[in-house]
Formats: structure tokens, sequence, C-alpha cells
């Protein structure tokens, strides 16, 4: 069953169980995969909008030179920044913001990523 409140997707979105809760379940790596599949993270700097609690870029972060993540919703920022691993928050930085109302400089970015976010 999905949830159709919001209360009830962020819990489903953020709850450390969510994989379970949204059937995503991935042994093999295989969103990974795919998702560099993509595109070559190795070295580049990385944008991406409406980043939630950070769980894709954890597929790439490693990899990237920079990430540059944000989200309008300060709570799941707040949660992203807590929870992220600290081997990997030199190179990644979360801002609160959509994706109006983020300015970057042209041309300044290698790859952006925008999962769930259209």
């Amino acid at each position: 069953m999905i949830p159709k409140t919001r209360e009830a997707t962020k819990f489903a979105c953020t709850h450390p169980r969510r994989t379970n809760l949204i059937g995503i379940h991935d042994p093999l790596e295989l969103e990974k995969q795919a998702l560099h599949n993509l595109a070559d993270f190795k070295g580049k700097s990385v944008f991406e909008v409406g980043c939630g609690d950070g769980r894709m870029i954890k597929l790439y972060a490693d990899v990237a030179r920079s990430v540059l993540a944000f989200d309008p919703d300060e709570e799941v920022i707040a949660e992203a920044r807590e929870q992220w691993p600290s081997d990997l928050s030199s190179n990644v930085e979360f801002r609160i913001a959509d994706m109006t109302g983020v300015e970057l400089e042209q041309q300044s970015y290698d790859v952006g990523v925008l999962a769930w976010s259209i």
C-alpha cells in the first residue's frame, strides 16, 4: 500500500526501513549500476535537485568530486545532514532550496540529478 498523506509519505521516505515500505530491495546494487550507466560521476561536480534524505547521493558521492544537494523541506535536509556518513561529508553540501531558488553558476556542474523531482 502506498501512503497518501504528506506525513505518511514523509515517513515512508525517511524511515530507516523505508526500503521495505516502498518495495525497494536492491542487494545486487542494480539501482547504482543503472545510475552509473546513465552518467559518469567519477571526479565530476554534481548537483541534485530534490535530494530528500540523500539516499541517491550515497550511490555516487564516493566517486564524485563534489555534490551540491538541495531540497525545499527543511526537516528532510536536517535529517540528511544529521545522518550523513562522515567519510562522505567533505565533498557533499546540503542546502534548503527548491530548484528555482538555487543559483548555479553557468556551466559550473558536470552532472545534474533529478530523481523523483519532476
